[in-house]
């Protein structure tokens, strides 16, 4: 930053300047020789040159610390969008945290990269009994995992329930399909209607879960397009056993990294040949992987 001046300079200036007034006026006078008049002099040329200085310096130009905020943001062929954001000094620094949403809530961070260890909320109901059961040995199979958060939700209530979907990047939903006049529920969850969705992977276990009746309502609270797997007709036990180790542990070796949700179906497709590997005289042909864009 380029400095001003001194403002003394300023008042040397005028003080001679008002000095040399002085004794112009003071020889041209008949007061040349009173001492009276060479004190007003003095005094003159003090207050011209000494305050004019003092104002000045009270008003010179302050030092600015530099604040810097700069924000990019990247919008893929698929319709990803990445940000990546960097802040100097205070301000910057606070105005970035305050305008750029949670990353839990995003499934990212700022860089664009999935949180780790990432949060994986595991849905269902508590008198779902026998699913309730699977989750929770899901969770002490692969909670030890520092790749992944598991947030095991078992809740009869509604709402709870929702929540849990609302904060975490990977959904788990787990339970019974049954029909509301037209609204179609899962576990008592209208999936069109809870809002502000920000999943990138989602693994419905319903009955006829890849059907376009569940696709259509999930697609209806998506904030963004998502990895997606489910199944049609219905779902055995005895694959899920085996598919949501595979599935998450996959998933899981993308924690901290940037992925795409193309890149979470290609995690899907993976778990699901190896399940056809380990088990191979399952139908693993029901089920399917594909990513979910948001209605319209």
């Amino acid at each position: 930053m380029r400095r001003r001046r001194r403002p003394v300079l300023w008042g040397l200036t005028a003080a001679a300047t008002t000095t040399a007034a002085g004794l112009s006026v003071n020889i041209l006078t008949d007061n040349q020789g009173s001492l009276v008049a060479w004190l007003a002099v003095a005094a003159c040329t003090a207050l011209a040159g000494v305050v004019p200085g003092l104002f000045a310096a009270g008003t010179a130009e302050p030092e600015i610390p530099l604040e810097r905020l700069l924000i990019e943001c990247t919008v893929g062929p698929d319709g990803i969008t990445t940000i990546n954001a960097r802040a100097e000094g205070a301000q910057a620094t606070q105005m970035l945290t305050e305008w750029l949403p949670s990353p839990a809530l995003r499934g990212g961070s700022a860089n664009g990269a999935l949180p780790k260890p990432l949060p994986v909320a595991l849905v269902t109901r508590s008198r779902a009994t026998g699913t309730a059961r699977r989750l929770a040995e899901l969770e002490r199979r692969c909670g030890g995992s520092n790749e992944l958060d598991l947030r095991l939700c078992i809740d009869n209530r509604v709402e709870p329930r929702c929540e849990a979907l609302r904060g975490a990047p990977v959904l788990v939903i787990d339970d019974r399909c049954s029909l509301d006049g037209t609204s179609l529920l899962v576990g008592g969850i209208d999936l069109a209607a809870l809002g502000e969705l920000h999943a990138l992977a989602v693994i419905l276990s319903c009955h006829d879960g890849a059907g376009t009746a569940h696709t259509d309502a999930l697609r209806r609270s998506l904030r963004g397009p998502a990895a997606f797997l489910a199944c049609t007709g219905s779902v055995p036990a005895e694959h899920l056993g085996v598919l949501y180790p595979l599935v998450l542990e996959g998933i899981g070796e993308l924690a901290g990294a940037r992925a795409t949700p193309e890149e979470l179906r290609s995690r899907m497709d993976g778990a699901l040949a190896r399940a056809q590997q380990s088990r191979p005289q399952l139908d693993w042909g029901r089920w399917a992987a594909t990513v979910l864009t948001p209605e319209g």
